[in-house]
């Protein structure tokens, strides 16, 4: 597991209220207003987490865009691309409420098929584990700190 402290990131984000009455937070990498539900919140904590580290630059960061895998459409959180441009780590975010489980390990396994990176990032904003995946041996390994993007 990794120690993120994602809440220390809680005074970047801008938040406001929209007409319906709901809370309203915005995406600095979307550039727009989304509305703000728990995973939503872990989301742009870890975006604010990786500009603030210099991790990645915003013009690095892809944030919910379909995929396709076994000709079934799918949305990933976050994918972080390198300088030349390649997917480098994929990013699932879950609401604080959700469990760390198997079944989230296994989802964005399900997902990198498709996009073939090298490091799996899933937190739910308390609890954030990173593997590296090594392809030529079809097995993954624990790692304990946040990988830089290159």
């Amino acid at each position: 597991m990794i120690d993120l402290d994602l809440i220390a990131y809680r005074d970047k984000l801008r938040t406001r209220p929209n007409e319906a009455g709901q809370t309203e937070i915005y995406d600095t990498v979307r550039k727009k207003w989304l509305v703000l539900l728990p995973e939503e919140m872990v989301r742009q904590l870890f975006i604010h987490y990786c500009i603030s580290k210099n991790l990645c630059p915003p013009s690095r960061i892809s944030i919910e865009r379909q995929i396709t895998i076994n000709n079934i459409s799918r949305r990933y959180d976050i994918v972080l691309f390198n300088s030349k441009g390649n997917p480098e780590i994929l990013v699932e975010c879950k609401a604080p409420s959700v469990v760390l489980d198997a079944a989230v390990f296994e989802q964005i396994a399900h997902y990198n098929m498709a996009l073939r990176v090298p490091y799996l990032i899933v937190t739910n904003g308390m609890h954030t584990h990173a593997f590296v995946i090594d392809f030529e041996r079809n097995d993954f390994n624990p790692v304990s700190e946040m990988p830089a993007v290159t």
